[in-house]
């Protein structure tokens, strides 16, 4: 039997040679008809050209460049998709930190709620509110934790219509942890799992105590404003001071509005809540509410106008958005009633209060 033999010596390769017609690329091989001898061996000389050889090698990568390249840019993008699948992750991080935030931080209760209707979460403003710790509240009904034993606090109002979407809406009396009764606005979301199915709720409530004593106050004193200037001048300044006073203490902004004229007035808060002055407002003209208010909720806005002009309501209430001067939209509560009317039963004039409560919407979404 013959034995082949590498080139030049065991596990050697080709060797480049100088030769006189350039560099050549060498192998060599050899056969022994008897391994332990010299005798009989046979050696096989091969070589090729530098320039074959380099031709030879840049065939063979123009022939794989197009692989190569795919390859290439199936690595990129891989590597682009994994980048943006982190920075997707992270900013979603960051926008649940912030929604957190707002939750936590809001003067506002936000209250979670399992499907069962026990508490889940409870929040810092529900702790200031209320009175309980949340590790007081977590486990217990909202019911059995804050609704008065002797009824007092069934449902002053309730209209699923009004607000944000279908959001029920209720305004209640509940109490607190010493026994201190608040009248409260309550917003209730549900909260759904992925597939679609009821994970719980999320109940937003809102201290209106102060707000609604100052309403029945402003609505008195005005109905009294009135049937002084009827009777008497003297003194009607301190009481709009009076009226004045009020409403500065609440924050809120007002308004005045006579239905049939278009006549309007608005106080200094009101125009403060959209970046604006009241020279501002002034200079826009009779129709600044329709100005910045956004499209979307005219409608709503306009609904509730006519069920409180046709006596379906006592007052006028709406969720609604309105242009701030930088550009965004800030969430308005906007609250009203017609004080005087005419003889055949139209509206003249009504009165109204605003308050920002952006904070609150942005929690609950």
């Amino acid at each position: 039997d013959h034995e082949r033999v590498a080139p030049f010596h065991a596990g050697g390769s080709p060797r480049w040679r100088s030769a006189t017609d350039g560099v050549l690329l060498v192998g060599m091989a050899e056969i022994q008809a008897n391994p332990g001898s010299d005798i009989g061996t046979l050696r096989f000389l091969a070589w090729m050209p530098q320039s074959v050889v380099q031709a030879t090698a840049w065939a063979a990568l123009v022939a794989h460049m197009p692989l190569m390249l795919t390859a290439l840019l199936a690595g990129h993008g891989v590597l682009y998709l994994y980048w943006l699948s982190m920075r997707r992750r992270e900013d979603a991080q960051r926008q649940r930190l912030r929604l957190a935030a707002i939750v936590e931080q809001t003067n506002d209760a936000v209250i979670g709620l399992d499907p069962a209707g026990e508490i889940n979460s409870w929040n810092r403003g529900a702790q200031v509110l209320f009175g309980f710790s949340a590790e007081e509240a977590v486990g217990r009904s909202l019911e059995s934790l804050v609704v008065p034993g002797d009824d007092d606090g069934a449902r002053v109002h309730t209209d699923a219509v009004r607000g944000a979407g279908d959001t029920p809406h209720m305004e209640r009396w509940l109490r607190t942890r010493d026994g201190r009764r608040v009248e409260v606005a309550i917003t209730l979301s549900p909260i759904r799992a992925p597939d679609g199915s009821a994970a719980g709720a999320a109940a937003i409530v809102r201290d209106i105590t102060d707000e609604r004593a100052a309403q029945r106050e402003v609505i008195a004193l005005n109905e009294s404003l009135e049937q002084q200037v009827r009777e008497r001048t003297p003194s009607l300044s301190d009481e709009r001071q009076r009226l004045e006073n009020i409403i500065r203490g609440t924050n809120a902004g007002t308004w005045e509005w006579n239905v049939q004229t278009g006549e309007r007035h608005y106080n200094e808060r009101w125009a403060t809540m959209l970046g604006l002055t009241l020279g501002d407002v002034a200079a826009m003209g009779g129709g600044v509410w329709h100005q910045l208010v956004h499209p979307d909720d005219k409608e709503r806005s306009s609904i509730e106008l006519r069920r409180h002009f046709a006596g379906e309501i006592d007052q006028y209430e709406c969720e609604l958005r309105m242009r701030h001067r930088d550009g965004h939209w800030v969430w308005i509560l906007d609250r009203g009633r017609v004080n005087s009317w005419r003889d055949d039963g139209q509206p003249l004039w009504m009165y109204g209060t605003h308050r920002d409560i952006t904070a609150a919407k942005e929690a609950q979404q």
